[in-house]
């Protein structure tokens, strides 16, 4: 019987097995590190680069290319792609800077897709960014 249910269903046994097969071929339980640029979810939990929590399932979203993801600090799970996970820890980050060090941003005020750099402007590493020689901040 499953959870939730008040009784058995009938279960066709080609859709049943005793392993569950999931993105980038981990497992439920598998401790995994998060190696993707930092992000906060709607529910305000997050991932950040180097950050270590275990598969729970699939994505509760249906996408077949990532897993839900418990990580310390939050109350809810969260969808991450396989490729943002890995089973060893996160590289170390270029230019010997640390996640959560705040820097400050010296190049020309620019316009970016995700938002707009202001010369002088303090910001919080979360992370590899998406370009070489790069940082997600």
């Amino acid at each position: 019987q499953f959870p939730g249910n008040t009784s058995w269903v009938d279960c066709e046994l080609a859709r049943l097995s005793h392993e569950l097969s999931l993105a980038g071929g981990f497992r439920v339980g598998e401790e995994l590190y998060f190696i993707g640029g930092g992000f906060v979810d709607e529910q305000g939990d997050k991932a950040v680069f180097g950050c270590r929590g275990s598969v729970t399932g699939p994505a509760r979203n249906g996408d077949a290319d990532a897993v839900s993801m418990s990580f310390s600090g939050n109350r809810g799970d969260i969808h991450c792609l396989a490729e943002e996970l890995s089973r060893e820890p996160a590289p170390s980050l270029p230019g010997g800077f640390i996640l959560g060090e705040h820097l400050y941003f010296t190049g020309e005020d620019q316009i970016v897709g995700r938002g707009i750099l202001v010369r002088g402007s303090r910001g919080e590493v979360v992370g590899l960014g998406l370009e070489p020689d790069s940082l997600a901040m």
